[in-house]
């Protein structure tokens, strides 16, 4: 009766040993497979609301950095299209320069009227069809209240911020109201001074625009080392350690097999036991 108790006793032990090696080698496959870290009950909760938490945070950011890349590459058109007028309005000052010489009659100054009227639809063109996805850019309708924040594409909270506008750059908004024509030496020299404002002009909204996406990739590199630096943060509360799993997995399966063993070798005992006591 007492080598039965025994027995019995030994053979529960060995069936809850199996138990816990078994239950070790499933939770160490699972975070295996799963990618995710195994973890106490006690410190499951906390570490899961943090990790959702710096997740939401992450999600976040990703959006803001989505939203820069378009603005940078709206900036990237509209200055495109400022650098088109900027060609247009030089070759428009060399005709000026041109025609303003007394050596040149009034036929000349006619053919280079023509050339410098078609040129001048040439930057209204470029003015009014230079869009991103549908939004027109250098018409005026980037301006004042409708101007581009940076701040405004990281959150919803106004900040102090690097700010697109650019004014209107059709050829009366540049020409400052003023019709420019070549049909005399006077109004080429006219021209030739309107010109030379407007390229001013230019040059500072190419500026402007140049100055806006120097600080959109400084904002784009800070997002990047922030969803850098909270993914890490995350992976190290819920990701899977695959080095420790694997030891966790390699030790379970010793266990297990030392555990079916010694059930094994109990079994093949407990006959002859009992015929020695019979």
């Amino acid at each position: 009766m007492n080598i039965n108790s025994l027995s019995g006793l030994a053979g529960l032990q060995q069936q809850q040993d199996l138990q816990k090696s078994n239950a070790k080698l499933g939770a160490a496959i699972a975070a295996l497979a799963s990618g995710n870290r195994l973890t106490s009950a006690s410190t499951d909760i906390s570490s899961l609301s943090v990790a959702s938490q710096l997740q939401s945070a992450v999600s976040g950011l990703r959006q803001a950095s989505g939203n820069i890349a378009q603005a940078s590459s709206l900036a990237q058109v509209a200055g495109g299209g400022i650098s088109q007028i900027q060609d247009i309005a030089q070759q428009l000052k060399t005709l000026a320069q041109q025609a303003a010489s007394p050596i040149l009659n009034e036929d000349n100054r006619r053919d280079l009227n023509e050339q410098f009227q078609q040129l001048v639809k040439q930057i209204d063109s470029v003015a009014s069809n230079t869009n991103f996805n549908g939004k027109k850019l250098l018409n005026g309708d980037l301006s004042g209240s409708a101007s581009l924040s940076l701040g405004s594409l990281l959150s919803s909270e106004p900040t102090d911020s690097a700010v697109l506008s650019i004014a209107n750059l059709s050829s009366e908004s540049l020409f400052s109201g003023n019709t420019l024509d070549l049909n005399s030496q006077d109004g080429a020299s006219n021209a030739f001074s309107t010109l030379s404002d407007a390229l001013d002009k230019l040059t500072a909204a190419n500026a402007d625009v140049g100055t806006f996406l120097q600080s959109a990739d400084y904002a784009a590199a800070n997002i990047d080392t922030a969803i850098a630096n909270q993914e890490a943060a995350r992976s190290t509360l819920q990701d899977t350690d695959f080095a420790e799993a694997a030891s966790l997995q390699s030790q379970a399966t010793l266990q297990q097999n030392a555990a079916i063993a010694v059930a094994a070798q109990g079994n093949r005992l407990t006959p002859a036991i009992l015929q020695l006591i019979g």
